[in-house]
């Protein structure tokens, strides 16, 4: 089924018609993504950054570099729901997630018409590997996708009828996508030469006034809340004085800027491709190929500004995951374009054959993607949602540290503990830190390395992970296996 709600299509039904399905449709993605999400959310917080995130989404702290400020506010406003604070911020990224594959419907059928695939192709991408698993845990990541895919609405909304208003519109649309993720920066001239080809000077200005006033309160933000509150958890960069400003949100700690060399970066390109073969399989590796060609013949200025979009997300965070890890997550807003270019592949196949056998098949090769993207991803969510892994973690562990013990491990296990100390009241007499010779910034104080932090408290225990356990071993240090995962070093 086709609707003249597609912009490059000619009237086949009313308009009050394209309104409602232009509506529902998405209305129904979303629903149907969200109800899984919800059949699969996670009952606790996970390890790693997601319980930094629910950390500081409680007390409105600052993150780990570049800082993500709005999901720590949008995030606390969710832990004032009557309801256990990890599952608030697990729901949070629920939400932000359905919203994603409801905006991604409503592209598809603004730019295709076509009903079928505007529902279809938004769940495929619902139950991806890349959007699934952090959909259901407290992850940025699925607001990052919320935010930058609105602002592409924003900036088709005002492609189709510029204005000043419209383009300050937008402006506010990607500063909020930059407040959600500072790397979205990097977008920014594909925004402004997208504006600059109309020849409207005044609505570019527009939109830089707005993305400089989002820019300005991020910054305001971060000094604020790096006064007022606890300094954020365990980095090793504190925004405090100009230099500090340039190495926090420049990353430095993680060494974003960096190229990582030819050999890594290949690498993780085929790991990429793989990923992309994953949801869409060879046969939407090249539907994904006469999407991009399609959306050239109907609007080349649009296309030019997605693909470079695309082209900007794909080749920074591909050379950034080169460092040993994929870092797909990051690369959300890639695979939401490399969704709505399928469509559009899928869109100029049906319309270059009308044959019925062929669109039988492609209809067929559409329902299969889908099916087969959710019944490999489907299993993993079920188990990990049944499942309290974290919480049985740090249970064990708790009753195994003496008290008043340094515990000295490794970011993963660090922030699920201090979770549990911070967010639950548990075991406030312990001290928590990462395992690793880096200045770090914590509440008790600034450390350069963990041999100060048990220099300074010299009458405690001190705990380490069973990974920093060989270290301490060959600086001469006796250690005394209390578990599989934690060591007492005896002074």
């Amino acid at each position: 089924m086709r609707v003249s709600s597609g912009i490059y299509h000619d009237a086949e039904v009313e308009v009050t018609q394209e309104i409602k399905i232009d509506l529902w449709v998405p209305s129904l993605a979303a629903a149907i993504a969200l109800i899984c999400y919800l059949f699969t959310i996670l009952p606790e917080i996970d390890f790693g950054d997601a319980a930094e995130f629910g950390i500081q989404a409680k007390f409105l702290g600052l993150l780990h570099p570049p800082g993500y400020p709005l999901h720590s506010v949008l995030a606390k406003a969710f832990t004032l729901l009557p309801v256990n604070p990890s599952y608030a911020t697990n729901l949070f990224s629920s939400v932000c997630a359905a919203l994603t594959v409801g905006i991604l419907s409503f592209l598809i059928i603004q730019l295709t018409g076509q009903v079928v695939l505007s529902l279809v192709v938004p769940l495929s991408f619902a139950f991806s590997n890349q959007l699934w698993p952090v959909a259901v845990t407290t992850e940025v990541y699925a607001l990052h996708a919320l935010t930058f895919s609105f602002s592409i609405v924003m900036l088709m909304y005002w492609s189709r009828s510029p204005s000043r208003s419209r383009a300050f519109a937008t402006g506010v649309s990607f500063g909020a996508s930059i407040a959600g993720y500072l790397a979205n920066l990097l977008l920014a001239p594909a925004y402004l030469l997208f504006m600059w080809q109309r020849r409207r000077p005044l609505d570019v200005t527009m939109i830089l006034i707005a993305i400089c006033l989002i820019c300005v309160s991020i910054l305001g933000w971060t000094l604020f809340r790096v006064e007022s509150a606890d300094p954020p958890i365990g980095t090793q960069f504190l925004p405090d004085s100009v230099s500090g400003i340039w190495n926090y949100f420049s990353g430095k700690q993680y060494e974003t800027t960096n190229w990582r060399g030819t050999d890594k970066f290949v690498y993780a390109s085929y790991k990429n491709f793989k990923a992309i073969v994953g949801n869409f399989g060879y046969l939407g590796v090249f539907l994904i190929g006469c999407g991009i060609l399609w959306l050239f013949r109907q609007d080349k200025r649009l296309a030019a500004t997605l693909l470079l979009i695309l082209s900007i997300n794909a080749i920074y965070f591909t050379n950034f995951g080169g460092h040993g890890s994929s870092y797909h997550y990051m690369m959300l807003p890639a695979f939401f374009l490399f969704a709505l270019y399928f469509a559009a592949g899928v869109t100029w196949i049906l319309e270059l054959h009308p044959h019925w056998i062929l669109r039988l098949i492609c209809w067929a090769y559409v329902g299969w993607m889908c099916l087969s993207v959710l019944t490999s991803e489907l299993p993993a969510r079920l188990t990990r949602s049944q499942t309290m892994e974290v919480s049985n973690f740090v249970d064990q562990s708790f009753e195994l540290i003496p008290e008043d013990a340094i515990v000295a491990t490794r970011w993963r296990y660090f922030t699920a503990l201090l979770y549990h100390q911070k967010v639950l009241g548990r075991r406030p007499d312990l001290i928590i830190v990462v395992n690793e010779d880096a200045t770090r910034h914590y509440s008790h104080g600034q450390y350069r390395n963990v041999r100060e932090v048990i220099a300074k408290y010299p009458e405690r225990p001190i705990i380490v992970g069973s990974a920093a356990a060989k270290q301490y071993r060959e600086e001469g240090y006796t250690l005394i296996a209390q578990s599989m995962e934690w060591h007492q070093v005896l002074r």
